[in-house]
């Protein structure tokens, strides 16, 4: 199934690593359950209001065919806050100088459809069809929106937990995806003018085989799979196994946010632990 390459928001689907003793730990998964798997304003929209729309394509990305109605998406000036605080995320090239940051965000990669890459046998490498990100859904991005014109590539964000395992969001990634959905590491922004590279190492684009472990209900929305081979060059994120965040730990997130190169944003906390 081909996904518009607007189902991501770093809010939702970054890689979330907590300080403290646990830092640089994820939290362990649980196990899966059975569910089921599986608005077009026409006026300028700011991220905040995007964030609105990306909550109701979250919900339909692998939502059974009339379960889920999607409602209007109103751009009203004052509304509800999506995004708090300052926007303090950053691109790779603005946090070269911090080797723990550098050492997280190696093993974050970008989620794509395989439809939107091409291989190059006679140089091992594989082409991209990355374009200006100016719209979302058939929305036009405020002008003086963050990363306005950044090349935007795929729909969701993903981190290496094992050798040839990957983790996502279970609304991105599914049955149905193998053969379909790659992982593409290194998607970042070289410096304020220069965009990612287009034309890729084979070492760092990965295909989906194997849907490992997955759920999709309730507080559930994870996926493991495995890909065509094991992952070289990257080292995969330790798997928290105990214990639990505790409110005011420092919190940092790594995505891909509208498909768009990685970002890193380390200015949040926990705000509080739900039994």
């Amino acid at each position: 199934m081909h996904r518009a390459r607007q189902y991501m928001a770093l809010a939702g689907l970054g890689i979330a690593l907590l300080g403290g003793p646990a830092l640089g730990q994820m939290a362990e998964l649980p196990k899966p359950d059975e569910t089921g798997i599986e608005a077009k304003p026409e006026v300028w929209a700011s991220q905040a209001r995007l964030f609105e729309m990306m909550s109701v394509m979250r919900q339909t990305r692998h939502s059974p065919v009339g379960e889920f109605e999607p409602p209007t998406v109103i751009n009203t000036p004052g509304g509800p806050e999506v995004i708090y605080g300052n926007d303090d995320r950053q691109d790779v090239y603005q946090i070269a100088g911090n080797p723990f940051y550098m050492s997280l965000q190696q093993a974050c990669a970008i989620v794509v459809n395989v439809s939107d890459i091409t291989y190059n046998a006679g140089t091992n490498t594989y082409s991209l069809s990355a374009f200006a990100w100016t719209t979302v859904g058939g929305t036009t991005v405020c002008p003086t929106e963050p990363f306005r014109g950044q090349l935007e590539l795929g729909f969701c964000s993903s981190f290496l937990v094992g050798t040839d395992l990957i983790a996502t969001a279970g609304h991105c990634v599914g049955p149905g995806d193998e053969g379909q959905v790659a992982y593409i590491f290194g998607f970042d922004q070289q410096s304020a003018t220069i965009g990612p590279d287009t034309q890729v190492p084979a070492d760092n684009v990965y295909i989906v085989t194997q849907i490992v472990d997955r759920a999709l209900g309730g507080d559930l929305d994870y996926c493991v799979s495995r890909v065509d081979r094991p992952v070289v060059g990257r080292t995969p994120l330790p798997v928290r196994r105990s214990g639990e965040p505790t409110a005011g730990d420092p919190l940092i997130m790594i995505g891909h946010p509208w498909g768009l190169p990685k970002k890193i944003d380390d200015g949040g906390q926990v705000q509080g632990v739900n039994p």
